[in-house]
């Protein structure tokens, strides 16, 4: 998905997240989903959200570019 909660407000944050989250726990085989946002506020919001999940929620930011490509950090 290409950021498409780019205008939302925290309310339509929240209820772009729950379903995901919805999705996520009522799948029977697995699914994965890969979220990229420039948006600081949907990040905090994310990591919030799915703590619950624990090992299975996975946050990076981008620290540089390199001759080697993308620099990320794990949260």
């Amino acid at each position: 998905m290409d950021d498409p909660v780019t205008h939302f407000d925290d309310l339509n944050i929240y209820a772009f997240l729950d379903l995901i989250e919805g999705l996520l726990e009522t799948s029977l085989e697995g699914r994965q989903f890969i979220i990229s946002t420039c948006d600081e506020r949907l990040f905090q919001i994310a990591k919030q959200k799915f703590k619950h999940f624990r090992d299975r929620a996975k946050f990076y930011t981008y620290k540089s570019i390199s001759n080697n490509g993308p620099q990320i950090k794990q949260m």
